[in-house]
């Protein structure tokens, strides 16, 4: 069912807190941090949840945006975690350099749509 454009806002809102609520109740007492693997995770889970939306005609292109640069985001972090190990500090910093700018892109998209910021 096509949604209209204060419902697509919300439900994007609303995955996007759903996402950063999970990221709290994961994070090590000690740490404010979360494991990659469990931020990989909740990512995928929240695009899975965006994914299947289907917004309205003028929110369509945004909406293709969202779930194309969410992918490679999360495809650039799998990639972190995979091969951090054989990666030098350049590279590691380079990669994670490259999976941030796509989350800032995101959030740019977020505040243009109307849905306020993703904690990404």
């Amino acid at each position: 069912m096509q949604l209209n454009a204060g419902q697509y806002r919300d439900r994007v809102r609303a995955a996007c807190l759903n996402a950063d609520e999970k990221a709290r109740r994961r994070s090590a007492p000690d740490r404010e941090t979360v494991p990659l693997s469990a931020v990989i995770d909740l990512e995928f889970g929240e695009l899975q949840r965006i994914r299947i939306l289907v917004p309205p005609d003028d929110l369509k292109e945004a909406h293709a945006d969202i779930v194309t640069i969410w992918g490679q985001r999360i495809a650039g972090l799998q990639h972190v975690l995979d091969t951090a190990d054989q990666m030098d500090d350049q590279q590691l910093t380079s990669a994670i350099t490259a999976t941030d700018a796509l989350a800032r892109h995101l959030n740019e998209i977020f505040r243009q749509i109307g849905a306020g910021e993703c904690t990404l």
